[in-house]
This record gives C-alpha cells, structure tokens and sequence, in this order.
C-alpha cells in the first residue's frame, strides 16, 4: 500500500512492485507469464520492461491511439464503442479469449468491497494499517478460494445450474456448512493452475462484432 493523491499511479511507483513479482515467480520456476492489462496500463516503458523480462502482454487501449513497437493488435466493437488490444504477439482472434481471461479479477474486486469483505467500509486511511487488512484478507482469501475449487458437490451449496458465486463465496459457504455438521475443513490447500474450471454466468460476455486487423 502506498499513500498517493490520486488513483492513478505512475509506471515509475509500478515496476518496482511488478520487479518483486517477477522474483517471487522466477523462484518458483514460472518463467511463462502473460500480463493482461487495462488502458490504465497504456505506457511504453511498462511495454519495454515487459519485453526485457520476456514476458506477454495483451493490454486494450482506444480505439483511435496508435503505438509503435507492437507486434499485433485487434479491433473489437462497433462504434462508438470501438477498443483495441495490443500485443507483444501476432493477433488472432485468440487475442481477444486471451485478454478476457483478465474480467476473472473482477470477482475479487467485488468480493473485497460490497461482495463479501466491506474493504472499503473500514474507513481507514492509513498505508501501513491498510496493508495488514489486506494481508489478513489475503490470507483468508487463499483459504477460502482453496476450499470453493475443491467443494465437489458444488449444488449443495449454490443453487444455480451454474456457477453463480464467486470461489470465495463458495468457500465460505462450504466451510459454514461443514462447521454447522461437525465436519473437517481445510484438509488440503491447493490452487490448480490453468484456465478457470466453471467460468461464472457473469462471465460470459456477449458476442461482439469484431474486426480483426494484424500490424
């Protein structure tokens, strides 16, 4: 947590946090990675270090920017609501099922706010108090994302034909209702890899008019 004027924050004050990541993972042995990324993160620097690094990227900017340097980029929309996604990479239509593998995180940001945790309710305007909160909830978060990808009968606690509930709260329901049984919880913790095993009804964006232009 940083304190800072505004929500926008410079590449300069992000690469030093990316750099920690990118340790954490070459410790780890994931050397292949690929960064999704909004418009916020439009910038040739955070390009150029991307590519020093060899990682990925897909990142959608406007429709109307033109940047040099990219290996690819696509169009998806109709006017006016026209975007485009860059690419370190040739563009195909992948390009854009690559890049929408990114709206996952957005059952997180709805999960620490109104969804679940109530961040925002906290009132604290603290760094330093602030980033222990969020370690905790980060903590209780691995926890219970664990426990909602290895619930198997996932109909006994989330009554939608599909997957209505984010794995967090799916997790916390498992784990209520083992408690309210006398049952074990949390007698594994893992997180499989890989692309998400039942994408949520809120997941499935509409088909849109696409055209496809390589550069």
């Amino acid at each position: 947590m940083i304190e800072h004027p505004s929500a926008q924050v410079s590449t300069a004050q992000l690469l030093p946090v990316l750099a920690e990541v990118k340790g954490l993972l070459d410790f780890l042995g994931l050397r292949q990675v690929r960064l999704l990324a909004d418009r916020g993160f439009c910038d040739t620097e955070w390009m150029a270090w991307l590519r020093v690094c060899g990682w990925h990227y897909r990142i959608r900017i406007k429709s109307s920017l033109i940047l040099a340097g990219c290996v690819g980029w696509a169009r998806c929309g109709s006017p006016p609501e026209l975007w485009q996604v860059v690419s370190d990479e040739p563009t195909s239509l992948e390009t854009f099922a690559e890049y929408g593998q990114r709206f996952q995180i957005e059952e997180g940001f709805l999960d620490d706010k109104s969804g679940l945790f109530g961040l925002e309710n906290s009132k604290l305007r603290d760094a330093a108090s602030l980033e222990r909160l969020v370690l905790v909830l980060s903590v209780a978060t691995l926890l219970l994302v664990s426990k909602g990808l290895h619930e198997g009968a996932r109909r006994r606690i989330d009554p939608h034909w599909q997957r209505g509930l984010s794995y967090l709260k799916l997790g916390l329901r498992a784990v209520q209702y083992a408690l309210s049984r006398g049952q074990a919880v949390f007698t594994r913790l893992t997180l499989p890899g890989g692309p998400d095993p039942e994408l949520p009804r809120t997941s499935k964006l509409p088909t849109p008019l696409i055209t496809l232009e390589v550069g």
